[in-house]
């Protein structure tokens, strides 16, 4: 998928910590504010998943996967096929259906649905229904929880509870522009330019705010983690692929 309505909220940062696939879909002049689905070519897929070195593949970076659950499950297949593992990164915006989650279950894909102490109860509570059901099928279910330095000791304390719901979770250090309205809720003060992987950073960030939990810092071919797609958070078997 590429875009997602969410982008245009948040004073147009989109989600709290601010939108990372807006920031690089921009850059292409593609219109964010309107999910499209992408043409899949099988064909071309496979050839390029057979140049890349990599032994994993992330859905959800230029886009809201949910905004087509099929589509991304296709897309899964043919990588699970090529001998990669899979990533699926969303908000859920749109809940799976039950057969798209028993076959991401199938696939060994590992469903990382990002979550931080801002969003509403109403936001948090389907979504950690949610990764239960998938981690209950014997899907691999990662919170990716979006970390902050709050002023707000409550707030600072929901995002402790939440690190606790009872499965892994992949602490993500929020990365904030100052003009992000969230930048009045942290200690502004702590946050310093974060790693980036063109140019000169804009981005600012305080680090990992957990302790003893893997944490989505730094870039991701040297990242030991891979968004818990390996291991021992992340210990069930990759089924094998169906061709080599």
């Amino acid at each position: 998928m590429r875009g997602c309505p969410f982008g245009d909220t948040n004073e147009g940062h989109g989600c709290p910590w601010g939108c990372y696939a807006k920031e690089a879909v921009v850059r292409y002049h593609i219109l964010f504010s309107i999910p499209t689905p992408m043409v899949l070519r099988e064909d071309l897929l496979r050839k390029d998943l057979r140049k890349l070195r990599e032994d994993w593949v992330r859905i959800g970076v230029m886009g809201e996967p949910s905004y087509d659950w099929q589509l991304t499950l296709r897309t899964a297949r043919v990588c699970w096929e090529e001998g990669k593992r899979v990533v699926v990164v969303t908000r859920v915006f749109q809940p799976p259906q039950a057969h798209i989650l028993e076959g991401l279950a199938e696939l060994g894909a590992t469903l990382n649905v990002s979550l931080c102490a801002l969003d509403p109860p109403e936001f948090l509570e389907p979504r950690r229904a949610l990764l239960e059901e998938y981690l209950a099928m014997g899907g691999r279910a990662v919170m990716r929880l979006v970390t902050f330095t709050f002023r707000d000791p409550s707030l600072q304390g929901r995002q402790e509870e939440l690190s606790l719901w009872g499965g892994p979770v992949l602490e993500q250090p929020a990365k904030l522009l100052r003009t992000n309205p969230t930048f009045r809720l942290i200690r502004g003060e702590l946050y310093r330019p974060a790693p980036s992987y063109v140019g000169k950073p804009r981005w600012l960030t305080a680090g990992p705010q957990l302790e003893g939990f893997p944490t989505c810092w730094g870039f991701c071919p040297s990242c030991p983690h891979k968004c818990l797609s390996v291991g021992p958070e992340a210990a069930l078997a990759v089924p094998e692929p169906h061709t080599a």
